[in-house]
């Protein structure tokens, strides 16, 4: 029986392999590119979880409350860490955690890596593997280095590297490490990453810092003894708090700041190591992702199987429908209702299967393309998971069962007078057909609304003022191992004489995301006049308004002519003008280096963009001196001849520091960098929208065949009587754009709640405007009347007397 069942199946794959086709390759392409969706979102939710001790390990963060709402951050001061271990024996280890970039030297070879300053149980605590050395003691001494092994390789090539010297350069410092450890490389889905690690006790100013509570520059984390709860030791941490902090705490209250029901004024918290990659209400410098975003991939994954599976099931049940006489005549010589739902479900089962090999291939073929496009890491090990096969079949069997058991087990209860009457239309059971294409086009519609607006965000952020010249201006890193302050004036210097390049200056922070992958601001608080202050702070050459294009509003800028600006001037934005409060902020002397260094306000200049366009402007204070040397040049060059003068800049470049590797870019490519994510989530949902719509119109062309095909005779009737060709095609589509304005009613407002919702993530953003939501009711209603009146057409010219010859 199985093997009459089984033929029966092909035959009517065969019969009706348009429809079989259409059915192939829409469930076949949504379980492709579901299975990539999922696949990335299951890799972003396994971030840290191959740590051991993971349910133990937090990462330290404070919230202050401040007069603009609760200030999150997770900076920490250096004597945190031995006060915590004193004061709170829960904590089993703890590790202070610093990008601590800087070049290692062998054989007068130089290498940027990323190293990272940590203390000696890092590797304790976390899980990862050494194969050279013990983690107990590869940071043992404060001479020791741990590299990973593609490091290792780099610089040592097949000579085994422990033991081996190393010659360390951070900014000014210089020393001698030991290779006392080889580490595996971090896996992909670790937020922690580093090329090397070095002790925490060696990075310049530790001494200086070990004793001070205000200036915050590492993260911290701890690991909790077994059984103990997070929420308790954060309860423990309030008197801590209240103790080492009590100096800002009674300065904030003397300034009339309350907290918020239920909060401190200044508490420490705890965020779960695996909370760590997603969450951005506390993200640290330099990261950007969102909890969000795993969780749309999963949505859209569900999306488009939700669309093939409705679009399977509705023409599924279409063709069985239209073999009412065939499940007559069975019935007729003895087929019971278990027969029927038997040999359906297994033509279903048969078709589905098909479509999931499709599938298969499809998602094999795609991985390079979908790994380098949206810069992912999907990979076929991933497919390993049982609970993953566990979906799919499951999904396979639901899909097939109802869309071969319903139409069988409607069809065994209609009398066989009926069948053989021809009283059994395709719209017996609207209901389902309706409301399942209504769902397509629901879901349809809310990606074409969350594509437009994405895109229309996208290019707001491309396109607002910034407030400085991003067009004309190259960014340029200096890199590791270049002394900024002899490199500078050589530029400066050799470059002179293009008339091309219209002025140079540089700063210790980039603006926008560089080539070299960095992007960071410096913060720093102060008390002035009894009043707590906040301002970012950068240190910059001469000339930067300049080259910038930023507006002076008040005084002047920095100037040779002043001996004293290097260690007494500095220049304001308009918003840390308006945070002093005073009427003329020319002259105002401010304790921004402590006690005694009181630098004076000469310039006051226009507010402009210096973070991402997710934040509010802030204050911004500028200076020359010299605490950290400048990393980023900046080059304002002449619209005329772009090229010819970037290969200049290139070989002046390489010229003065070949050690260091020419990585220039303009400053509108380095903002554009601070939305990739954004740009990749669109191109996401726009390939998914357009997936989405295909499937949808591929299955209500298939739909209107069928439709037409049952109304062959009543149309070639219509055409005998007089109805004009415009009035039949109307007829026919009528339904379906009906169907299609209900999905509209449904999708829109989930995708202006929800898109809104996205936005809210956005200092800076576009309205959610009606064009948009009218422009999406006009692209689907177009598509649906394009799609159904392909058929309408043909059936309206169709000669009547040919219709009226039709058995139907």
């Amino acid at each position: 029986m199985i093997k009459n069942y089984f033929k029966t199946a092909l035959r009517s794959l065969w019969k009706h392999k348009g429809i079989s086709f259409i059915n192939i390759l829409g469930l076949g392409l949504a379980t492709g590119i579901s299975l990539l969706l999922i696949l990335t979102a299951s890799f972003e939710l396994s971030f840290d979880n191959f740590h051991e001790n993971k349910e133990e390990l937090y990462r330290v963060f404070m919230e202050v409350q401040r007069v603009e709402g609760i200030d999150r951050g997770t900076v920490m001061p250096a004597p945190l860490r031995p006060s915590l271990e004193a004061e709170l024996p829960h904590i089993v280890n703890s590790s202070r955690y610093m990008d601590h970039s800087s070049i290692l030297e062998k054989d007068a070879i130089q290498f940027d890596l990323m190293t990272r300053a940590v203390d000696k149980e890092f590797l304790e605590m976390f899980s990862f593997e050494l194969t050279s050395g013990n983690p107990a003691e590869a940071l043992g001494d404060l001479s020791y280095i741990v590299l990973t092994e593609k490091t290792a390789e780099r610089i040592f090539g097949d000579k085994d590297p422990m033991g081996e010297a190393l010659t360390w350069k951070d900014g000014y410092s210089t020393r001698e490490l030991i290779v006392n450890g080889i580490c595996a490389d971090p896996p992909k889905n670790s937020s922690i990453r580093f090329d090397a690690l070095t002790r925490f006790e060696t990075h310049e100013g530790y001494e200086e810092n070990l004793a001070s509570w205000d200036d915050q520059y590492h993260e911290l984390y701890i690991q909790l003894a077994p059984g103990i709860e997070a929420s308790a030791l954060e309860e423990k941490l309030k008197p801590f708090v209240a103790q080492h902090y009590s100096g800002s705490i009674e300065q904030m209250e003397s300034e009339g700041i309350e907290p918020q029901p239920g909060k401190e004024l200044i508490a420490l918290k705890l965020q779960p190591l695996s909370d760590r990659h997603e969450n951005t209400l506390i993200a640290a410098k330099n990261e950007k992702n969102s909890l969000s975003y795993p969780y749309l991939f999963s949505g859209l994954a569900i999306f488009l199987l939700l669309v093939a599976a409705f679009n399977f099931v509705n023409l599924t049940i279409a063709r069985y429908l239209s073999r009412a006489k065939e499940a007559g005549v069975r019935k007729v010589l003895g087929a019971n209702r278990k027969q029927l739902l038997a040999q359906f479900w297994g033509e279903a089962l048969l078709i589905g299967s098909i479509a999931l090999i499709a599938g298969g291939i499809i998602f094999y073929d795609l991985i390079p393309t979908y790994n380098e496009l949206f810069r992912r890491s999907i990979h076929l090990g991933q497919l390993q998971s049982p609970k993953l096969w566990l979906g799919i079949l499951g999904g396979l069997f639901v899909v097939t069962l109802l869309a071969g058991a319903y139409p069988a087990w409607w069809l065994s209860r209609i009398n066989m007078p009926e069948i053989f009457k021809g009283k059994v239309q395709l719209n017996t059971p609207g209901s389902v057909r309706n409301t399942l294409i209504i769902i397509q086009f629901a879901i349809a519609s809310l990606l074409i609304a969350c594509t437009l607006i994405a895109w229309r965000q996208i290019d707001f952020l491309r396109t607002k003022d910034l407030g400085f010249n991003k067009d004309q201006v190259i960014s340029l890193p200096l890199g590791q191992g270049v002394e900024s302050e002899k490199i500078i004036p050589l530029l400066r210097q050799k470059l002179a004489s293009n008339p091309n390049i219209l002025s140079l200056s540089a700063t210790d922070d980039n603006l926008g995301r560089g080539l070299d992958g960095s992007q960071m601001t410096s913060v720093f608080g102060f008390i002035h006049e009894g009043k707590s202050l906040r301002t970012h702070g950068m240190e910059v050459e001469y000339d930067l308004l300049k080259t910038l294009d930023i507006e002076l509003l008040e005084g002047r800028s920095f100037s040779r002519s002043y001996q004293t600006d290097s260690s007494r001037a500095i220049l304001i934005s308009k918003a840390m003008a308006d945070q002093l409060g005073v009427e003329n902020p020319l002259g105002v002397k401010l304790p921004l280096f402590g006690e005694g260094e009181t630098p004076e306000v000469v310039g006051v200049f226009q507010d402009f963009h210096f973070e991402s366009l997710h934040k509010p402007i802030e204050p911004l204070t500028l200076t020359l001196r010299k605490l950290w040397p400048l990393e980023y040049v900046f080059i304002k060059v002449s619209p005329q001849a772009l090229t010819s003068t970037l290969s200049e800049i290139e070989q002046v470049w390489k010229e003065l520091a070949p050690q260091s590797e020419f990585q220039a870019s303009f400053l509108d490519e380095n903002t554009d960098r601070l939305y990739q994510e954004e740009q990749r989530l669109s191109k996401i949902f726009l390939s998914a929208s357009l997936l989405a719509i295909a499937i949808s119109c591929l299955g209500l062309f298939a739909m209107a065949l069928l439709a037409i095909q049952q109304r062959t005779r009543e149309i070639g009737i219509r055409k005998v009587l007089g109805a004009s060709v415009g009035s039949i095609v109307g007829l026919l589509s009528r339904q379906f754009v009906y169907m299609v304005l209900v999905s509209l009613l449904i999708a829109l407002p989930f995708a202006w709640y929800g898109m809104g919702k996205w936005l809210e993530d956005f200092a800076y953003r576009t309205e959610l405007t009606g064009w948009v939501f009218l422009l999406t009711g006009i692209l689907a209603v177009g598509i649906a009347l394009l799609t159904v009146s392909i058929h309408s057409f043909r059936a309206a010219l169709t000669d009547p007397i040919e219709a009226l010859k039709s058995g139907e």
